[in-house]
């Protein structure tokens, strides 16, 4: 792709303008920030996939800002994809549903489903709303790199790249959302944990299973992802830390003190949220080694342990 001036703006009317003019910008989600582009335009769909150097058979997450939208998007809804709907929309919930005959095989790798969500983000949904049409998005991350959770972490993957990033601060959540496939109303599964734990979706849909296997239906689990430079290291505690050389820490524990870099966090939360943002931060003054102790099996522990494991599997 050709160099271009990169805008950082705070304007949502100026991001909508270059997504009407079929350019693609990144923006602010809840959960992290989004390379979007309009659905009826396939030449902003494939400057997506090409920007972010991400392979076509790999489906893209629509966003909308109501619940109409929807009706252009998905059909034969069925009861428990409107229980999931009514509580936790909008929010970090990505449906895979049957899709109407009119969404572009470069939105659904040609799979005739959707995975549409409406996110919790004031921004978000001005700028989506302000466009009049949903927008294409995946997480705005060059492919295999972390996902971006700040304006400058988009700047660093994408600048000269796409003309405009909407900055909104930093993302609540710092998880990608949970998807969910919604097309059997007797088999609900969910292909990749995110931002709503578990037991948060199993007091709606009490038979819900989590069933990643189907890589191909579910954006952002067919390829390498959420990966630092550095290498990442799973520990159990601080004390099973071999190496004090050009290492950092996160955990819950303090490490060594030795460790050049270690950030202390007191709950899941403030795991996910920050964890991202640490990766960055760590690649940015060359640390080899990243370590990492792991959380409880339970609630958002399970997401922190999911993308731990593929951080740590290159």
């Amino acid at each position: 792709m050709a160099k271009m001036h990169t805008l950082l703006t705070l304007s949502v009317r100026s991001a909508a303008e270059f997504l009407n003019k079929q350019e693609i910008i990144a923006f602010p989600t809840e959960t992290v920030y989004g390379l979007a582009g309009r659905i009826d335009s396939e030449k902003a769909l494939n400057k997506i996939f090409q920007a972010k150097g991400r392979p076509a058979d790999n489906p893209l997450i629509v966003h909308i800002y109501c619940f109409e939208q929807l009706s252009g998007l998905a059909e034969n809804l069925n009861p428990n994809a409107l229980k999931l709907i009514e509580n936790f929309w909008p929010g970090p919930l990505t449906l895979i549903l049957e899709g109407t005959k009119q969404i572009s095989p470069l939105i659904n790798a040609g799979l005739g489903t959707i995975a549409v969500r409406q996110p919790k983000h004031q921004m978000a949904l001005e700028l989506i709303e302000e466009v009049g049409i949903p927008l294409a998005a995946p997480s705005a991350n060059l492919s295999g790199k972390p996902s971006g959770t700040l304006a400058k972490h988009i700047l660093e993957d994408f600048d000269g790249l796409i003309p405009c990033i909407l900055d909104g601060g930093a993302t609540i959540h710092g998880l990608e959302s949970t998807v969910v496939n919604c097309q059997k109303p007797e088999e609900i599964n969910i292909l990749r944990l995110g931002s709503i734990p578990f037991e948060a979706l199993q007091e709606v849909i009490p038979n819900i299973k989590i069933n990643n296997n189907n890589k191909s239906a579910s954006p952002g689990l067919k390829y390498k992802h959420y990966a630092p430079r550095a290498q990442v290291q799973l520990i159990n505690c601080p004390k099973e830390i071999n190496s004090f050389f050009e290492c950092a820490y996160i955990g819950f524990e303090p490490a060594h003190q030795n460790i050049q870099k270690q950030k202390i966090i007191n709950s899941n939360e403030l795991y996910a949220a920050v964890l991202f943002a640490f990766f960055r931060e760590c690649d940015e003054m060359g640390f080899k080694t990243i370590f990492c102790q792991m959380p409880q099996p339970s609630g958002l522990g399970l997401t922190l342990i999911d993308r731990l494991l593929k951080a740590s599997s290159h």
